[in-house]
């Protein structure tokens, strides 16, 4: 029976490389596995949320396949309100906005002088 819960990313229930290439390819295992009570259903529940309801923005983003889905042409800015987001702000002209590392307060030169002549 699968678990309700997932292995690497993926829910068991519809994990091929635990089902398929663990389970029975290197452990051998040739009888039927079973879900619990509604597993797939849940599954399908989970996925038509996403699907119907999506999120505006993903924190982590898989460039990988982002960088194929503009290659084949299936990647259109405007659908995307992520990236909308980040070209109005002008995030692709000029990613690294900011002070560079070693300018900061952390790095001054006098910076030790300012700690060791606090107050105790």
């Amino acid at each position: 029976m699968t678990s309700c819960n997932s292995y690497d990313g993926v829910a068991r229930v519809a994990n091929y490389h635990v089902l398929t290439e663990i389970l029975r390819n290197e452990w051998g295992y040739k009888y039927f596995t079973m879900s619990d009570a509604s597993g797939t259903d849940r599954l399908c529940d989970q996925f038509k949320m996403c699907k119907s309801n999506p999120v505006d923005m993903e924190a982590i983003v898989n460039y990988s396949s982002r960088r194929k889905r503009c290659r084949d042409g299936r990647w259109i800015l405007q659908l995307h309100p992520d990236s909308q987001a980040k070209f109005t702000c002008g995030l692709f002209e000029n990613p690294y906005l900011g002070d560079p590392a070693t300018e900061t307060p952390k790095h001054h030169p006098h910076q030790g002088e300012c700690c060791s002549c606090s107050p105790d």
